[in-house]
């Protein structure tokens, strides 16, 4: 079936643009820090990742069957599968590649001009989120920190991408700078991936419910406040 989407929850389009960025932070920031990049932004530029979560990612469904983009497409977003299982296909592969959540593709869209190598195919219901790479840009040049992080990852991930052979290039690709990324954030940071991963799906699955709860109660109470109002100008009138 169709799943809720933020914009269908008329709760939510009636929030303080302040809450519904820290929520928008609550759900799409874990995802996408189980990147290595994402979680140093998440340390040097925490504001910068949750502007990202706020103007830069969009949630996408998809329906078995359905297909994500397909090869030579130009490629405008990076993706984090949120649930479900796809397939990615290059060449007319029969089989392709399994594609489940935690997975993250397309990172090459946000370092330079990238056309999509092959064709990812959802082979269950899924949820995607999508980093706009234009927006991710644009947001990341903002702040001075976050802007030497990205310049420096990029020029690393650049030279990796340039080094694979053709043949072998997809929307898979994904940098050895990573795990030099996990060992400084260990370091400076003590931050680790194993408790990042193991973490994230209680924390999440609880800061949404408390966020969630508490943005009904401010929407609820000026409610409840004008009920009242309106039942003590009865009684009175009686």
């Amino acid at each position: 079936g169709r799943k809720m989407q933020e914009k269908d929850i008329q709760l939510l389009m009636l929030l303080s643009q302040s809450l519904r960025a820290e929520l928008r932070a609550a759900i799409y920031g874990p995802r996408m820090t189980r990147h290595a990049f994402f979680m140093l932004i998440h340390n040097v530029a925490p504001l910068s990742l949750r502007s990202l979560c706020n103007t830069a990612v969009s949630q996408l469904e998809l329906d078995r069957n359905d297909h994500l983009f397909d090869t030579g497409e130009a490629a405008t977003s990076m993706y984090f599968v949120r649930c479900g299982e796809l397939t990615y296909h290059m060449n007319d592969e029969l089989l392709g590649e399994r594609v489940g959540h935690h997975s993250w593709l397309s990172e090459a869209a946000l370092w330079t001009s990238w056309t999509h190598k092959g064709a990812l195919q959802a082979k269950s219901d899924c949820l995607v989120f999508a980093l706009d790479a234009d927006s991710f840009g644009k947001v990341v040049n903002v702040n001075a920190d976050a802007r030497h992080e990205a310049v420096s990852y990029a020029k690393g991930f650049l030279q990796g991408l340039n080094r694979e052979p053709e043949w072998k290039l997809n929307d898979l690709y994904s940098s050895s700078l990573i795990e030099g990324l996990w060992f400084r954030l260990l370091n400076d940071f003590q931050v680790t991936r194993r408790t990042t991963m193991a973490s994230s799906r209680r924390s999440e699955q609880a800061r949404n419910s408390d966020l969630f709860s508490f943005a009904v109660m401010q929407l609820c109470a000026p409610v409840v406040d004008l009920a009242g109002q309106v039942a003590r100008k009865l009684r009175r009138r009686r």
